[in-house]
C-alpha cells in the first residue's frame, strides 16, 4: 500500500493535478491530492541543488503523516474499483498456501527439519524415525502465540538424535530463548523440556558438547560478544565465561562479533 501510494504521489508530481484521472476498466479518479513544494537549496561540492520535498523526508511531522493519510485514501479510491482484485488475492492465495519444508538433518536414524503447513503462517519442528517413518511435530509453533507471530528455529541436535537445542523468536526479533528437548526413543509422549534454558537475548553459534553435558553460546553483550559454556543441570546464572572481551592484550568492543562452532574432533 505504501509503494502503491509512493507511486501515485509521483504521478501526481508530473501530471496536471487539477485533471480527472481516467485508466483502464472504466476507472475514474479525482485529481491526485496536491504536493506543497517547500524548496530548499544547498551548495552540493559547488553545485546549487534545490529539492522542492526535502520536507517529505521528516516521516513523523505531522504534515508528512497528513501527506500520507491523502495519498493512501486516494490509493483506497483507486483499488476500491479494480473488480479483478478478488480473483488475483485467490489466485495468489493457492500459490503461496502451500506446504514448505527446509532440508533435513540426519541424526543417529532420525531426521530433523521444519515444515509449514499450507493453513500455516509458521514453520514447525518435525522429526521422522527414519526415512519412511511418521512426520513427529516436536515443537508446534502454532501454538507459541494466539497470532502465530512466534517462530521455532533448530539451533543444534545430538549426534545421537536424542536432543534438540532450539530457539523462539517473537515478532521477528533479533532476541531469542532457548530451549533443549529430550527426545524419548520409541513414544513421542515421552519427550521433555529440560529445565536449562539461557535467557532471551541476541546469540551466535549455540551448539551441544559432543559427550552431551554441556552447552557452548555466544552472546552478544553491550560489552561485546562473550562465549559461555553451560553444564546442563546447572543454574544458567553459573555458567562459566571461557572467551570474550579481550584476546592477546587486544581489548573487545561491540563492534567485535565472535560466533561459536565446536569441531568434530
Amino acid at each position: 500500500m505504501y509503494i502503491f501510494a509512493t507511486l501515485l504521489s509521483l504521478f501526481a508530481f508530473a501530471t496536471d493535478q487539477t485533471s480527472e484521472v481516467k485508466g483502464g476498466n472504466g476507472i475514474i479518479l479525482p485529481p491526485p491530492p496536491p504536493t506543497e513544494a517547500k524548496p530548499v537549496t544547498e551548495n552540493i561540492h559547488g553545485t546549487m541543488l534545490t529539492d522542492p520535498y526535502r520536507w517529505l523526508e521528516d516521516s513523523k511531522s505531522p504534515e508528512t503523516r497528513a501527506w500520507i493519510d491523502r495519498q493512501m485514501k486516494y490509493t483506497g479510491q483507486y483499488l476500491s474499483q479494480v473488480k479483478i482484485r478478488p480473483k488475483i488475492v485467490d489466485e495468489l492465495t493457492k500459490l503461496e498456501r502451500v506446504e514448505s519444508y527446509s532440508i533435513p538433518i540426519e541424526r543417529g536414524g532420525s531426521y530433523f527439519f521444519k515444515k509449514r503447513l499450507a493453513d500455516e503462517n509458521q514453520g514447525s519442528i518435525y522429526m521422522r524415525r527414519g526415512l519412511h517413518g511418521e512426520d513427529e511435530r516436536l515443537v508446534d509453533a502454532t501454538k507459541l502465540s494466539a497470532d502465530q507471530n512466534t517462530s521455532a528455529q533448530i539451533n543444534d541436535i545430538s549426534k545421537d538424535g536424542t536432543l534438540l537445542v532450539y530457539g523462539i523468536r517473537s515478532g521477528g526479533a533479533d532476541e531469542e530463548s532457548v530451549h533443549i528437548l529430550e527426545i524419548a526413543k520409541n513414544d513421542a509422549s515421552k519427550n521433555r523440556e529440560l529445565a536449562d534454558s539461557p535467557p532471551s537475548a541476541r546469540y551466535s553459534g549455540i551448539q551441544l558438547s559432543p559427550d552431551k553435558q554441556g552447552l557452548y553460546y555466544a552472546r552478544f553483550d553491550p560489552a561485546g560478544t562473550l562465549v559461555f559454556h553451560h553444564k546442563l543441570g546447572s543454574p544458567v546464572a553459573s555458567d562459566e565465561l571461557i572467551f570474550g572481551r579481550s584476546f592477546e592484550g587486544e581489548s573487545f568492543g561491540s563492534m567485535e562479533l565472535i560466533g561459536a562452532e565446536i569441531t568434530d574432533d
